[in-house]
């Protein structure tokens, strides 16, 4: 509904441009391209990648090799400029640290498993402890586990003689006790 409708503007004209088409064909042009790309990614596959011949070489200066927990090189089995082959071993680390580091677990495993072994048989009542197989031949070969279960059956037998005597005890006061209240 026009209010004036009569009227218009002396010099001016209709505009012919219209940018509805322009939006349109911009619009379809992106949609096409889109979809081929999506139809492409969907239908292509990309199978290898390119092999090449090279060499690899650092610019400026060289760089240390590290195990990964630490420990230094014994043995080194190359140098600069060697040709290797693939899986070919470079170097041997000095494995000292590691072999104190499992001295040290084994001879806690080994008191654990000693220790075990005496508290099992105390709280069975046992004349005796029954240590593991494993705690036999290691003591057979190993001076220090050695003495270690021999520890373990001096502290069991003092136990065991605590224990005797504190039964004693108890059976020597409960005869003391006056005949009206025995059971």
């Amino acid at each position: 509904m026009l209010i004036f409708p009569h009227y218009r503007p002396v010099g001016v004209r209709r505009m012919a441009f219209s940018v509805t088409k322009y939006v349109a064909i911009g619009s379809l042009c992106a949609i096409v391209f889109l979809g081929g790309f999506a139809l492409w990614s969907v239908c292509v596959t990309l199978s290898g990648a390119v092999i090449a011949w090279g060499h690899v070489a650092l610019m400026g200066h060289n760089h240390a090799v590290q195990h990964p927990t630490g420990g230094q090189v014994a043995d080194l089995w190359v140098k600069e400029g060697d040709i290797v082959q693939m899986g070919a071993p470079l170097l041997r680390l000095d494995g000292h640290a590691q072999n104190v580091q499992l001295d040290l677990t084994e001879g806690h495993l080994f008191e654990i498993m000693a220790r075990r072994a005496r508290l099992v048989a105390e709280r069975d009542d046992r004349l005796s402890i029954e240590f593991d197989q494993v705690l036999k031949t290691t003591a057979a070969a190993d001076p220090e586990v050695r003495r270690m279960l021999q520890g373990q059956v001096q502290l069991f037998k003092t136990h065991l003689a605590y224990r005797r005597q504190t039964e004693k005890n108890c059976k020597i006061k409960q005869s003391k006790l006056p005949c009206k209240l025995r059971v």
